[in-house]
């Protein structure tokens, strides 16, 4: 559940060119994202607002690691499943703090707001559903089009050939999501807030560190051979996407470390 936080920054951040128009107003995006999915009263969206600028303006630091790490990346000796283990680490950081914020506020609804949480999240789930069932083995060229630019032969003939196990993969991922919505269920039973807060929390921490699956392992592995198959147009892409990832973490980094927000 707080995924889509992390996703929704990242989707914003890469699909919009005008950081001076971005940055300033994330804190506000992110929220407005929080709401639609939570459906949060008027007083839990402003706890929630000055929580999420806590939590961009603490995070400047992380931010200069990943630039850290963007810069370290060697094409020619990249290792997945190294890499997976490191965007792992820098994604928990964020992740447990962001469990925190959901669970405070969802610890808190009253009858109303669990019926539509669950509204939500049951329409979602057959629309995920529907998104596997639908899916074809170009939708997931665009999951590396993103780093790389347009996959070469070589590099969808990888992909065609593991479209089984990223079928699997998503249907683990849904059932995850399931299992955590079931097990939200128990936690609303409990009567006292802090230690229902605690149990919404551990269970989305449950969520977070399940083992890798066969399937997940895979994919990692898969990655690492479309990195060592990229051409020199390909190359050429991702270190200009590099430059500017890292200009949006360096604008991120001098606006929240700078600027009052109330």
């Amino acid at each position: 559940m707080k995924n889509f936080l992390i996703i929704f920054t990242l989707f914003v951040l890469s699909a919009c060119s005008f950081k001076s128009l971005v940055i300033p107003n994330l804190h506000f995006l992110i929220v407005s994202r929080i709401d639609k999915n939570l459906g949060l009263y008027g007083e839990q969206e402003i706890v929630v607002r000055k929580e999420i600028i806590s939590l961009l303006k603490s995070n400047t630091d992380l931010a200069r690691q990943i630039i850290s790490d963007l810069e370290n990346i060697k094409l020619n000796e990249f290792d997945s499943h190294k890499g997976y283990k490191l965007l792992r680490e820098r994604y928990l950081v964020i992740a447990n703090r962001v469990s925190a914020i959901m669970a405070k506020q969802i610890a808190l609804f009253d009858d109303k707001q669990i019926k539509r949480f669950y509204e939500i999240n049951e329409e979602k789930n057959e629309d995920i559903q529907e998104s596997i069932d639908e899916r074809e083995v170009k939708d997931f060229y665009k999951r590396y089009e993103f780093f790389l630019g347009d996959l070469n032969q070589k590099q969808k003939e990888l992909v065609k050939e593991n479209f089984e196990v990223f079928k699997v993969l998503s249907k683990q991922r849904l059932k995850n999501r399931i299992n955590t919505q079931n097990e939200l269920k128990e936690a609303f039973k409990i009567k006292d807030i802090n230690e229902k807060e605690k149990a919404i929390f551990n269970i989305f921490e449950r969520s977070s560190s399940l083992p890798m699956s066969k399937e997940r392992s895979q994919v990692i592995s898969l990655f690492g051979e479309i990195v060592k198959a990229m051409d020199k147009e390909q190359i050429n892409h991702f270190n200009e996407k590099r430059v500017e990832w890292i200009g949006w973490l360096n604008y991120f980094i001098d606006y929240f470390s700078k600027t009052d927000l109330n």
